[in-house]
């Protein structure tokens, strides 16, 4: 609420000034004076904010929000793994916050040795990162897709884990993300796209058992996606959306944005405007309930998540078609949003190692 009304203080401000330099202006020409011109543009004004904050603020964030998407400041130096000559891989960490970027082992291999460049349906270039497995290897290529603000590095720890499983990984960089082609961001619909392009040049290059791993908003492309490819041989979402209006709402009514209603609806409309989206029908869980019974499926989620609360985790997995020897709910009840893999590791990778199995 305080940047609505922020906002709705600074355009007053522009049209008070405005209103002061007509006044100057005219009389530097000689004008007659103007009586009462103040107390009409006063009066004008007690109009104007309510127009402002109602109408002005909300639908101008609404739509310049796609074009403000990417990666958070200290995540943006990233420009790949870190992979040593002996295979293993030198996680790195997020810049900022007190973590120092880690220096660089001196027997690294050359990043452009794992970079795949891929275009999606739409014609835009995404960055991604195509990385062996450790032996013994299962057959498996994991890709993982990112949440929002995030980018590849998000990924690593999770992919290194799939890696030492015996996974090949792909950490794919969404639109506006890392160093993919800048775009206008849907939230999840055109993202799809992204997904979908990463899967099919996977399979161009002969891959036959391709797992799909998404976290937070990366969990919506990754769902929007799977009933619109082949071939798919399991699921691993952590912090899963279910419905783009009722996690859009959450999301906005937390920590420092605070936006009550109705900004928040007239926001999301405005944003449905500018991307032509009807957001009632961007339903990712419905995408879910619609798979084969027979891809292995995980879902986790954290005690603690307000993005993505337990119960809306627990509504998706409730709504899977996958046969119950096939799917498993994780709920860690003293984690937060995304942070599962960190505060339990071992836990992460033996429900990993399970699912490979079930793939195999």
């Amino acid at each position: 609420m305080l940047l609505l009304g922020l906002a709705t203080v600074f355009l007053c401000l522009v049209s008070l000034v405005s209103s002061a330099l007509v006044l100057l202006i005219r009389r530097l020409a000689g004008g007659a004076p103007l009586p009462g011109y103040w107390r009409r543009v006063l009066i004008i004004h007690l109009l104007l904010i309510p127009f402002y904050l109602f109408v002005v603020v909300p639908v101008s964030l609404g739509m310049i929000a796609p074009s403000l998407v990417g990666t958070r400041p200290d995540e943006r130096f990233y420009a790949g793994p870190w992979i040593r000559a002996d295979g293993s891989w030198q996680l790195q960490r997020r810049q900022g916050s007190g973590q120092a970027r880690l220096k660089k082992a001196e027997d690294l291999r050359p990043v452009e040795e794992f970079r795949r460049d891929i275009e999606s349906s739409d014609g835009l270039q995404l960055r991604g990162y195509l990385i062996p497995p450790l032996a013994p290897a299962n057959g498996v290529t994991v890709l993982l897709v990112h949440g929002l603000f995030r980018g590849g590095l998000e990924l690593e720890p999770i992919a290194a884990m799939f890696r030492e499983l015996g996974a090949e990984v792909m950490l794919l960089e969404l639109r506006s993300h890392g160093a993919s082609e800048k775009s206008s961001f849907s939230f999840g619909p055109r993202e799809s796209l992204d997904v979908i392009a990463a899967v099919e040049w996977l399979q161009g290059q002969g891959r036959e058992k391709i797992a799909l791993f998404g976290i937070s908003l990366g969990t919506a492309a990754v769902a929007l996606a799977c009933d619109r490819l082949e071939g798919i041989s399991a699921l691993v979402l952590e912090a899963p959306m279910g419905e783009f209006l009722e996690t859009a709402h959450g999301m906005l009514g937390l920590g420092r944005m605070g936006i009550p209603q109705p900004f928040r609806s007239i926001m999301l409309t405005a944003l449905g405007w500018r991307l032509g989206i009807d957001w009632e029908e961007v339903r990712p869980g419905d995408h879910l309930a619609a798979l084969s019974a027979d891809i292995p499926v995980l879902l986790i989620g954290g005690g603690l998540d307000q993005r993505m609360p337990p119960d809306s985790v627990r509504a998706i997995y409730a709504s899977l078609a996958t046969r119950e020897d096939l799917k498993e709910l994780w709920i860690r009840e003293d984690s937060g949003h995304g942070a599962v893999s960190q505060d339990d590791p071992e836990g992460y990778r033996r429900r990993l190692a399970q699912i490979l199995d079930q793939i195999r």
